[in-house]
């Protein structure tokens, strides 16, 4: 099944990340509404202060604070929680301080340019290269082709996600920093960076606004042309994370249910092998997870009774068969479904940061308050929904991503 437990290391990043995942906004009688939210704590991001009374910034709301180098820089407030204030720093990333340490201030707000943010990783990082370019910086030890063939996946779907995104009329903008993607050649290095549960092989961390990920890998080793078509779909995973968050579709600190969220990164992730590494395009059949879909209904061989769509919307943690599903729910609703799904988007893209349906955590493997949501918005038999599902996906173009590779070999990798 989909949300079925699997180890207990991808049972507490998969427990983390129910934590953090949630949606607030509901269809009745074909008008949206919100519900009273719940907040989630900040420490559930890592910051040091528990919770308190949320305050959300004006418009341009700017303070004198002092850096992680001890320089006075102007930041950004992002949200205010009891005495602490959570800011958008010039580097991009989300950082806290105390009133006391903090002074408002009319003077403008400016990220720091390409190069200088490059300086700065360059001494963080002193044995790596780092390249920049237009709205990215790469830093990474990885052999040659892996660097490039990240670098230009994620700099396609930059300029791709954004105009799928303003097509669909969800309001978008500029990235405020330029997005740092961190490469490491081994896990060795990639875990004394950050430790990780272990199987997972990137990240996106929405604090330090970066991508983590590493290229080496046991699958890599014995079969380099399958180990570089996981890695090439886990790039562009996380990848979308990492850009919808910050042309505003998905704000950060905010959280949306599950499947949706992990179902859109699908959705913006297909990629293609050929004469170079290349990133498909937004709403593509994703191969990697058709290929997935395929083999769990070989297996099942189960009747389209609504439940494989009700694990995975209620599921409050996602196996790597749960987040195939996610992508071919999302696929077919924004193909089929496609006005109530893009109105569900563009309500979630106005969550604000620490904002919960529900009070955490959760008290069932099934969020009850995810699937009243969905049936609010699609508010058909989750059976026939199922069908349709499945049907769409017949008619799918799908190229088998390893159509000469022993199944054992082909291995879920965790991404976060």
């Amino acid at each position: 099944m989909p949300n079925k437990r699997t180890t207990q290391a991808h049972d507490r990043r998969l427990v983390v990340s129910a934590l953090l995942t949630v949606g607030f906004f509901c269809l009745v009688s074909g008008k949206a509404f919100t519900q009273e939210p719940h907040t989630i704590s900040p420490r559930l991001f890592g910051f040091g202060v528990a919770g308190g009374q949320i305050r959300y910034p004006e418009p341009r709301e700017n303070y004198l604070v002092r850096d992680r180098a001890g320089n006075e820089v102007v930041a950004r407030l992002h949200v205010e929680v009891a005495t602490q204030r959570i800011f958008l720093m010039p580097d991009g990333s989300l950082q806290e301080r105390a009133f006391a340490q903090t002074k408002p201030t009319t003077r403008r707000f400016v990220t720091l340019h390409e190069t200088a943010l490059a300086e700065r990783l360059e001494k963080q990082f002193p044995s790596f290269r780092v390249h920049p370019s237009h709205r990215h910086i790469f830093v990474f030890n990885t052999s040659p082709l892996f660097a490039a063939t990240t670098r230009r996946v994620l700099e396609s779907m930059m300029s791709g996600v954004g105009t799928y995104a303003k097509a669909q009329r969800i309001p978008t903008r500029e990235p405020p920093a330029p997005l740092v993607v961190i490469m490491f050649r081994t896990e060795k290095e990639f875990q004394n960076y950050k430790r990780v549960p272990a199987g997972v092989v990137a990240y996106y961390d929405p604090i330090s606004n970066h991508v983590v990920l590493y290229e080496e890998s046991k699958l890599m080793r014995s079969r380099p042309d399958l180990g570089i078509q996981q890695s090439l779909s886990t790039i562009a995973h996380e990848g979308a994370h990492q850009i919808l968050h910050n042309i505003g579709v998905q704000q950060r600190l905010s959280r949306w249910p599950l499947w949706l969220s992990e179902g859109m990164a699908e959705f913006f992730a297909p990629t293609q092998l050929g004469r170079r590494l290349t990133w498909s395009g937004a709403g593509k059949v994703n191969n990697m997870r058709m290929f997935e879909i395929e083999s769990y209904l070989r297996k099942q061989r189960q009747a389209t009774d609504g439940r494989v769509i009700k694990e995975t919307v209620g599921a409050t943690n996602l196996t790597s068969t749960g987040y195939a599903f996610a992508w071919s729910l999302v696929h077919h609703l924004s193909k089929n479904e496609r006005s109530r799904f893009h109105q569900m988007v563009r309500k979630m893209s106005e969550l604000r940061p620490l904002e919960s349906v529900h009070a955490f955590p959760p008290n069932a493997a099934i969020c009850q308050e995810n699937l009243q949501i969905f049936k609010q918005y699609f508010p058909k038999g989750l059976d026939k929904l199922e069908q349709e599902m499945i049907d769409h996906l017949k008619k799918q173009p799908y190229r088998n991503p390893f159509p000469n590779a022993n199944p054992a070999l082909v291995r879920p990798v965790l991404i976060n």
